[in-house]
This record gives structure tokens, sequence and C-alpha cells, in this order.
């Protein structure tokens, strides 16, 4: 799907586009394109936020297995933070790749996310934002089922890659 049918099936995050940097744009789409592919195609039972900066170098499929014990999978970030990062500490979870499964609660997941991001997305750090990352720490206690993964699939992510117009 191109991001222009995007916008004809749901103008909302084209208001937040005049605002935004393409990229930071972009960002704020991805919760869009989950909300519309859960409405348009009723039979996909598994969806999967996966950043366009992720690599994979083993079976993918291997991540479905710890998404069956819950609803919504979540990855901690597991790196040491530097003295000079202003991602701020409050930043659990990784965005970069999110499960769900096809549930009443991952709906409400999903359409939560998608209005935060149209409300607020850019590349920097307040108190409880940052990009639209920082809205994950609040899904364990709002939403049924959410796992934090144990396991960490085989991936690469390209660091600082930015999407380009």
């Amino acid at each position: 799907m191109r991001l222009t049918e995007l916008e004809l099936a749901d103008p909302d995050p084209v208001f937040a586009k005049q605002d935004r940097l393409d990229y930071q744009y972009y960002w704020t789409c991805g919760p869009a394109f989950l909300h519309y592919f859960f409405e348009a195609d009723k039979t996909i039972e598994v969806f999967t936020y996966v950043d366009s900066g992720i690599f994979f170098f083993a079976n993918a499929t291997a991540l479905l297995d710890e998404l069956w014990s819950g609803e919504t999978l979540l990855y901690e970030h597991r790196q040491a933070q530097a003295p000079d990062d202003t991602r701020g500490l409050d930043d659990r979870f990784k965005v970069g790749m999110v499960l769900f499964k096809r549930t009443p609660s991952t709906r409400a997941c999903i359409k939560r996310w998608r209005v935060q991001r149209i409300e607020w997305c850019f590349d920097r750090h307040e108190i409880g934002r940052c990009g639209g990352q920082a809205y994950l720490n609040e899904w364990p206690a709002l939403f049924k089922n959410v796992v934090v993964a144990r396991r960490r699939p085989r991936v690469s992510v390209a660091e600082g890659f930015k999407v380009r117009g």
C-alpha cells in the first residue's frame, strides 16, 4: 500500500504532516497503517510492526512463539544508556518491532497508539514521549496480555537510519 492510499483512506494523520519533518510524519503513520489493515482485512490474525531499519538474520517465525502466550509482544531496550543520551530512562520498550494478535484489546491498543502519534510524534524526548516509542510504556498496565519478550530475535538495526522522502 502506498502512503497516498493510506492518506485517502485515513485523512487524520495528514493534519500532522504540516508540522513534522518527513521521517516524523512516516513515524506518525505507522499505527495508522496497522489500524487500516486491521479494519480492512479481517482474515489477518497477526499484525507485526517492523521498522524499515531492521534486518533479520534468522527465521522470523520464531517471534510468534512468545506472542502465543499473550496478545501483544514488546521488546525492552537492553543496551546500556550513554550518560549523554537524551532519550531518558522512561523509554523502556523498543518501537522497532511490535507484534499483535487480532483481539479486541489489541484493536483498542492500536487505535490509541494511532491517536497518540497523530497528536505528538517528534524526534525529541519529553516526559512520557519520545517519537512514537514511549507510548508503549503504558501498554502492560492498560491492555490485556501484553508480553515482554524474553528472547531476542537475530536482527540488526540500522542506527540513525532516517527515511527520506
